[in-house]
C-alpha cells in the first residue's frame, strides 16, 4: 500500500526486476524472459554436480529391492511352514516382519522419486 501512495505522490516507476530475488535453485543464471527452471532441470543439474547418474541410483535402488524381495521370499516360507506345523504366533511374528521390511523399502522408493 506504501508503495502505492509513493508512486502516486511523487510518480515513481519501479521495475519488476528490481523487486524480485531469485536466488532459488535454478535462477541463478536466469536473465528476465528466459523460461522458468522446471523441477527436472534443478534435479537434473543438482545430479550433474554431485556426480550423480540416472543408472547408478538405479543399481542401488535394484540392490536395496532385491535384497528386501528376498527376505520378503523367506518370511513368506516361513509363515507357510509355521502355519503347517499349528504355530500360528510364530507366523504373525514373520508376517511382521514381512510387513515392516515392505514398508521400509516403501521409505526408500518415496524418498528417491
Amino acid at each position: 500500500m506504501k508503495l502505492i501512495e509513493d508512486w502516486e505522490k511523487n510518480n515513481i516507476m519501479i521495475k519488476l526486476t528490481n523487486l524480485l530475488n531469485e536466488s532459488s535453485p535454478g535462477f541463478e543464471n536466469r536473465q528476465t524472459g528466459d523460461a522458468l527452471p522446471t523441477l527436472d532441470s534443478v534435479r537434473a543439474a543438482y545430479q550433474a554436480k554431485q556426480g550423480i547418474t540416472e543408472a547408478g541410483v538405479d543399481k542401488k535402488v535394484q540392490k536395496i529391492a532385491d535384497g528386501v524381495v528376498g527376505a520378503v521370499k523367506l518370511d513368506l516360507e516361513h509363515i507357510k511352514s509355521s502355519i503347517k506345523e499349528d504355530g500360528i504366533e510364530e507366523a504373525k511374528d514373520y508376517c511382521r516382519y514381512a510387513i515392516d521390511r515392505l514398508k521400509q523399502l516403501q521409505v526408500v522408493l518415496k524418498r528417491i522419486k
